[in-house]
């Protein structure tokens, strides 16, 4: 599991390229963010009053975080360059890699290049918006959003950042914690993300949005400390599909509220000869508690039908 510490909980925050960059900026210096933030720009002096820094070779420091907003080729370099100076970690905005559905080939390549590129160092993305640590300020996140700072609540873990984007919007007294997104899942899965937030205290429930699952093993572990932690736990009851085939069966974990991951019911195994969980439609699993006496202990408000 690569640790996503830095990334997640960041001190330092640089931010490469102008454009979807400056709202970056922006929105740490919204949301009261105490680190340090560095624009990166060859050609900017400053950007809402932070002065630029022409080159990632040439920031004071290595960056926790880093938000890289340019083009799908210089990303690569921008992430090369941040690995090499000891990076915590990036989230990658770009598209155009392995989703790219005009030219898959070129797309995929990319993308094996970036991970090449990228080291030991964790990267989010491609393809993704980023993250909002709404606990200490931390935003790497290019857009509006509908939360505020807490001391406490819940994460929230997806690959798609329209959708995330909507749901930040949502005014059911649901108090959010982190709003993290993986794109593409190139290095960093969706069971990475939630067994890195399982490790922060502040943290009262995880609910999953779950398109595909990148590793069952590394998913299973992270349903086991989510059982062991005794927290609120949720994965939202879908179809998702694991890429082997199309008559592959896989289906989303529905957590078990207040007992962390629910047991796996039935297992199907895939053409690729891994087992993946399969909820029964049939069985009776817990319904989610519609009056709990903390606002973050509801995660049901947020994904009730």
């Amino acid at each position: 599991m690569p640790d996503l510490s830095r990334l997640l909980r960041p001190r330092s925050i640089a931010v490469i390229g102008g454009g979807w960059g400056v709202a970056v900026i922006e929105q740490c210096l919204k949301m009261g963010f105490q680190g340090d933030i560095w624009p990166v720009h060859p050609k900017r002096d400053e950007i809402h009053g932070l002065p630029c820094i022409p080159r990632i070779e040439d920031l004071p420091a290595a960056p926790d975080a880093s938000f890289i907003g340019i083009n799908r080729h210089l990303t690569i370099e921008a992430v090369a360059a941040l690995s090499a100076i000891g990076a915590g970690g990036a989230t990658c905005f770009a598209s155009g890699f392995a989703e790219a559905e005009d030219d898959r080939a070129a797309g995929a390549d990319l993308q094996t290049q970036l991970i090449d590129a990228a080291g030991n160092m964790p990267v989010l993305g491609p393809n993704c918006y980023g993250l909002i640590n709404y606990l200490d300020g931390a935003l790497l996140w290019p857009d509006q959003h509908g939360g505020k700072r807490v001391d406490r609540g819940v994460a929230i873990l997806m690959q798609s950042s329209n959708i995330l984007i909507n749901l930040t919007m949502q005014r059911r007294a649901l108090p959010m914690a982190y709003c993290l997104t993986a794109g593409n899942q190139a290095m960093v899965g969706i069971e990475d993300l939630a067994m890195a937030v399982l490790e922060d205290d502040r943290v009262t429930a995880v609910g999953l949005h779950i398109e595909g699952i990148r590793n069952i093993r590394a998913f299973e572990a992270m349903a086991a400390r989510a059982e062991s932690r005794q927290a609120d736990r949720c994965a939202e009851d879908r179809k998702v599909r694991t890429g082997a085939g199309g008559d592959d069966l896989a289906y989303g974990f529905a957590g078990r509220w207040r007992r962390g991951i629910s047991r796996v019911l039935q297992t199907a195994r895939d053409r690729s000869g891994q087992w993946i969980g399969r909820v029964s439609r049939g069985a009776q699993t817990p319904a989610c508690p519609r009056t709990a006496s903390r606002p973050e202990d509801r995660l049901d408000v947020l994904f009730r039908r």
